[in-house]
């Protein structure tokens, strides 16, 4: 996933909201606070297209929720289906279904 500006830029920052993911999972620590091993020894295992990766990290994010941290993620990722459980979601498809 390339997570740019159109200058070339990462945006760390940014929130990326995707319909596929299971799980919202976050790569950027400056985002999270006090960030925990999960209780329990709970840990989130993740298969995408690069490969697996298995994470036990869990902090909240302000505004939204419990998340997940991979430190070696590419992006800030919220799973669409969590933020419509906390949210209410609105998308405008007049100039692409994307």
């Amino acid at each position: 996933m390339d997570i740019t500006g159109g200058d070339g830029e990462t945006h760390d920052e940014w929130l990326v909201s995707d319909s596929g993911a299971g799980c919202s999972v976050i790569a950027n620590p400056n985002l999270l606070a006090d960030i925990q091993d999960a209780p329990n020894r709970e840990t989130m295992t993740i298969h995408c297209n690069s490969g697996v990766i298995t994470t036990r990290k869990q902090r909240h994010l302000k505004k939204y929720g419990l998340v997940w941290y991979d430190r070696n993620g590419i992006a800030n990722i919220l799973s669409l289906g969590e933020c419509s459980t906390r949210y209410k979601i609105t998308m405008d498809n007049d100039l692409d279904n994307a």
